[in-house]
């Protein structure tokens, strides 16, 4: 556990109206999925205006097979990933499910809207608490609080201090309102 430190540049993707994607070649491609309820948090609504939203074709857990199957309610929920198996717990009941047999009998396809944000990551630190301290009195001047996990864009005046600090020539920004950097951390 510790301290990670990004600068992300985010740009709006070039994404074909009316296509559904793959989540895995989304991943793949640098993309980061976000539903309409994580976007409309504090730490991401920073990144909306580089984000589209597109159709994903995704994997998701059929919980209501696994419900019919082991006779659960309603308020099952995972109580614990162990090595090859998830076990699901409604009350007194609980049943433990291997990954195989989730993959093979548990897993369906579903089609969601989601925000896809195309993100290159431009620096990373690690433990760099001084780093951080500054970054927090330049955000902290706009009145501005760093969240852990959060996406806070780069004014220039503070992306110059970034890169001053690490001896770094900061990426050019085309189009601001197409891309843009992001300072995020993560604990």
């Amino acid at each position: 556990m510790g301290l990670d430190m990004y600068i992300y540049k985010a740009k709006k993707p070039m994404l074909v109206e009316n296509t559904v994607y793959e989540e895995a070649e989304m991943n793949k491609a640098g993309f980061m999925l976000l539903s309409e309820d994580e976007m409309n948090t504090p730490a991401f609504e920073a990144l909306k205006s580089f984000a589209v939203k597109v159709n994903i074709m995704m994997q998701e857990l059929n919980k209501e097979k696994i419900r019919a199957d082991f006779d659960m309610g309603e308020n099952m929920y995972e109580s614990m990933f162990c090595g090859d198996n998830v076990t699901f717990r409604d009350g007194d009941k609980q049943c433990t499910i291997s990954t195989k047999e989730l993959k093979e009998k548990y897993m369906q396809s579903v089609d969601r809207m989601l925000y896809a944000v195309e993100l290159t990551q431009i620096a990373y630190w690690r433990k760099e608490y001084d780093l951080q301290s500054q970054i927090y009195e330049a955000f902290e001047e706009q009145d501005i609080y760093v969240e852990n996990c959060g996406f806070y864009a780069l004014d220039d005046e503070i992306a110059k201090m970034i890169c001053e600090h690490d001896e770094m020539q900061a990426p050019a920004i085309q189009d601001e309102d197409v891309e843009t950097l992001f300072y995020h951390e993560w604990y």
